[in-house]
């Protein structure tokens, strides 16, 4: 087979979106990329340059596979620099080295444009593949990467009986930096997470689906306690993006009251059928069980695999 390899482009957007669905659809994740996703996916940011940062395998005309390095401008809460590589090929065509060649281009790319940025700091290169997805799994394993951390996509399926918490309130874009600020402290200790930056935040804020009238916030004299953000880019599907409380705020049922509202609120606003999240497995907050008492369900399971740089 002939292919040839240049980096994405939003001119390639559609086609990268058809894609990744054909593979999450076979690896039997929930996510249905859309078109405008993969638009704003390619923008050029501080940390982000598709030129350099993607590459694209197309035989015949058509994209086959796919691979993106994303470095980070902060290190993650645990002190630790990461850098993503994302990367996939067409179920057909698995068994031929394609992904192999791609993960191969990518890796040099990530650890040079990652420690350029941070390189003082230690540098793990970080992957994820779907439970189910043996190839992936096997691809990585094969290049000495480990799994490090499992996740579960959860859905809900909007039955029940669920109203707005009255400490609640529908989020506005005077509360953007505020919820930033939250989300921040929110997720300090979390795993793999480090500080949100402002044009990271700002990237999430003015994305096409992003639902402002189905996000709640917890307020008080101006400073967000706690937050679910809401997103919806395919009809009838809702998605839980981020939700958090802050530290000093734990304890008080502010978690509880947020989802109770943003489950309330997508009901209400009809034409939904399902609200999904993603949640750590590991977290020892118990995350995992919080959102399954409000009716929640696993619905596929994803590892992450770390390997240090070399």
């Amino acid at each position: 087979m002939s292919l040839t390899t240049s980096p994405l482009t939003i001119d390639h957007a559609g086609e990268w979106a058809s894609l990744r669905r054909r593979i999450n659809e076979v690896s039997g994740l929930l996510w249905k990329p859309t078109e405008q996703e993969m638009v704003e996916a390619l923008a050029p940011s501080s940390t982000f340059d598709p030129a350099r940062q993607t590459w694209g395998r197309w035989s015949g005309g058509s994209l086959v596979a796919f691979a993106t390095v994303a470095v980070r401008d902060h290190p993650r809460h645990d002190g630790i620099n990461a850098a993503d590589i994302d990367s996939g090929v067409h179920p057909d065509l698995r068994g031929r080295g394609i992904s192999s060649a791609l993960l191969e281009l990518a890796e040099p790319v990530a650890i040079e444009l990652a420690t350029a940025r941070l390189p003082a700091v230690p540098l793990v290169l970080t992957a994820v593949a779907s439970s189910t997805d043996q190839p992936s799994i096997d691809l990585l394993v094969d290049h000495d990467y480990s799994a490090v951390r499992y996740f579960f996509e959860m859905s809900h399926d909007l039955s029940g009986e669920a109203s707005e918490d009255s400490r609640t309130r529908e989020f506005t874009p005077a509360d953007s930096e505020a919820t930033r600020l939250a989300h921040n402290d929110a997720f300090r200790t979390h795993w793999g997470s480090g500080p949100a930056s402002a044009e990271k935040w700002n990237q999430f804020m003015t994305s096409a689906g992003f639902r402002p009238d189905l996000s709640r916030i917890v307020e008080r004299d101006g400073e967000v306690l706690a937050y679910g953000m809401v997103s919806s880019t395919v009809p009838g599907e809702a998605y839980l993006e981020l939700v958090g409380t802050r530290a000093a705020a734990q304890g008080n049922g502010l978690g509880r009251a947020v989802l109770n509202s943003v489950v309330a609120a997508v009901r209400a606003a009809g034409g939904f059928t399902t609200l999904g999240l993603d949640v750590d497995a590991d977290n020892p907050s118990g995350a995992g069980k919080f959102y399954g008492s409000a009716g929640f369900v696993n619905a596929a399971r994803t590892i992450t695999y770390e390997k240090p740089a070399r």
